[in-house]
């Protein structure tokens, strides 16, 4: 439990460090207890400014309470997640820290336990030029893999859950395809060479 707090700790402070780039952020989900998790987006101060000056252009904010409401709002008609391919979760307790590498929190409850899929689409940045998130997932006894949103995924992923990992399911298909392509065809031709030398032999 130590380790996989250190790893924690290790992993939310680059997250910081990284959030510093306008068009860069990250994705947080982090395993708290049973059916509950902490959802952490950090990114620059400015691409949060960016995307809420457009968003709310008619109705631009005036105090930094308001900033963070149209925050926790944007993040919400904004980012999609879905466990098991349902969302019965809940989202609460959202906080938004300003600062120079600005961090919001949320805790989800309900969370499956026995957890088979989960697909994330983050449109939070997409009008911010090259744009990109990466997306942490931290469960203990999992392995720690960092994925990509960006526009080349539609700023999406699908992800498979293992006995210990998570796999993102376009990439572990793509990368099947020509595998069984190439078996299926080495097996045919396999076939036909077979078959013409019982033909002959007939």
């Amino acid at each position: 439990m130590k380790k996989f707090l250190l790893s924690t700790l290790v992993i939310l402070i680059t997250s910081v460090s990284f959030a510093h780039q306008t068009e860069a952020s990250t994705i947080i989900l982090a395993e708290k207890q049973n059916d509950v998790w902490v959802l952490q987006i950090n990114a620059s101060l400015t691409a949060f400014q960016q995307e809420i000056r457009q968003a709310y252009a008619s109705t631009p904010y005036k105090t930094p309470e308001e900033f963070r409401e149209m925050v926790l709002n944007h993040i919400t008609q904004n980012l999609n997640l879905s466990f098991n391919e349902n969302q019965n979760y809940i989202l609460t307790d959202g906080k938004v820290q300003l600062g120079h590498a600005t961090k919001v929190l949320f805790t989800l409850t309900k969370v499956p336990s026995n957890l088979e899929t989960i697909d994330l689409t983050n449109t939070l940045f997409k009008n911010i030029h090259n744009s990109k998130s990466a997306l942490l997932i931290l469960k203990e006894d999992f392995k720690k893999t960092k994925f990509v949103l960006n526009k080349d995924n539609n700023y999406s992923l699908s992800l498979s859950v293992t006995e210990d990992e998570f796999i993102d399911i376009n990439i572990q298909k793509a990368s099947m395809g020509p595998v069984s392509f190439l078996s299926i065809l080495g097996i045919v031709i396999a076939i036909a060479f077979l078959s013409k030398k019982v033909y002959k032999r007939a």
